[in-house]
């Protein structure tokens, strides 16, 4: 016997390749910024973590990474909205889809896999840090 939330997805028209490509980008606008705050953050928290601490007290470059992930998770709670607001000043608009059609599973993958592709570019812009900081040291 089929339930009728099963029934409500049976009517949705499926969205368009084109619809589903636009969710995916507009899911990945702003997780490009929490990347690379994220990733930016944490290297540069971390790399004076383990300047600062090591004059008095031994600490690994893992340990030091970890705090400075601690400091990045706390300015990226913190920063969410800002992230969010500049997201959307960038002015991409996702489509306008229909509750059910937001609630399919091909919607749901499609942004998810937005975010992930999002997230990843973000991270990876956000490395820059490392060879600046190896620009400073042999300087």
């Amino acid at each position: 016997m089929r339930s009728p939330w099963m029934l409500f997805f049976e009517n949705v028209p499926e969205p368009t390749t084109k619809d589903l490509v636009l969710v995916a980008i507009a899911n990945a606008i702003p997780f490009v910024g929490f990347g690379f705050l994220d990733n930016f953050i944490m290297i540069v928290a971390g790399d004076q973590i383990e300047l600062v601490l090591n004059r008095r007290f031994p600490i690994s470059t893992m340990a030091a990474a970890a705090l400075g992930n601690t400091v990045s998770d706390v300015i990226g709670i913190g920063s969410v909205h800002y992230v969010e607001i500049f997201a959307q000043k960038v002015g991409f608009k996702a489509p306008t889809l229909t509750l059910g059609q937001l609630n399919l599973p091909r919607t749901r993958i499609a942004a998810n896999l937005g975010r992930v592709i999002g997230v990843t570019i973000g991270c990876l812009i956000g490395m820059t840090p490392i060879p600046l900081a190896a620009l400073f040291r042999s300087s």
